[in-house]
């Protein structure tokens, strides 16, 4: 009987471990070194989960050497908002075209969407590994991996180049879409115009879109 224990408690550390394993190389095969991609562009599109609450929307970013420009738009086109944040100073300028205003202030915090799951270190992966839940399915005859963190956050990233297609938490289904790299110019991370702006310093986002 003892045997028998001793034997079943092998067979599960040991399908334990593969699955350790497993998780880590998927992990280490689609992931990259936490920014190490200084000029890439994106679009993402924002689907609500509550059909009763419907906020769809589109995230425009093209990002170079530490600045995010981004555009917010609504399902027909329209900017909502357009923003700047400079992760050197960590200045955060934004303004909405509707109304010609706008503010900036310093931040540490920023929304900034990476084409690919990113870690710090090595470390990073192991906890990564040990926590998630791996499986495989096909988006559009493309082979990916479904990445879940818990019930509700999941990222489903492509299996042949490590992009990230497809992210979902409790708010929003996200679809990253037009990922392009090297191709953002100087001029793409400008806010164009903005002497037509009233810019008020300390105004934050909250305050300015009412």
């Amino acid at each position: 009987m003892l045997k028998v224990i001793i034997a079943i408690v092998v067979l599960i550390l040991v399908l334990l471990i593969g699955y350790f394993i497993r998780n880590y190389i998927i992990i280490s095969k689609v992931s990259r070194k936490n920014g190490g991609i200084d000029n890439y562009s994106l679009s993402a599109k924002y689907s609500s989960i509550d059909e009763n609450q419907k906020e769809d929307f589109i995230i425009e970013q093209y990002y170079k050497e530490g600045k995010i420009f981004q555009i917010l738009k609504n399902l027909n086109g329209d900017q909502i908002l357009v923003s700047l944040y400079n992760e050197d100073n960590n200045e955060y300028m934004y303004v909405i075209p509707d109304t010609l205003s706008g503010g900036f202030y310093e931040t540490e915090t920023s929304i900034k969407l990476k084409p690919f799951l990113e870690y710090e270190n090595n470390l990073k992966k192991i906890e990564s590994a040990i926590s998630s839940k791996i499986s495989t399915e096909y988006v559009d005859g493309q082979k990916c991996y479904v990445i879940s963190y818990s019930n509700k956050f999941k990222d489903i990233v492509s299996a042949e180049d490590g992009r990230i297609l497809k992210r979902i938490d409790d708010c929003y289904v996200s679809e990253f879409k037009d990922v392009a790299f090297e191709k953002v110019k100087d001029s793409d991370v400008i806010i164009q115009n903005i002497e037509k702006y009233n810019l008020i310093e300390g105004r934050k986002i909250e305050n300015g879109m009412k």
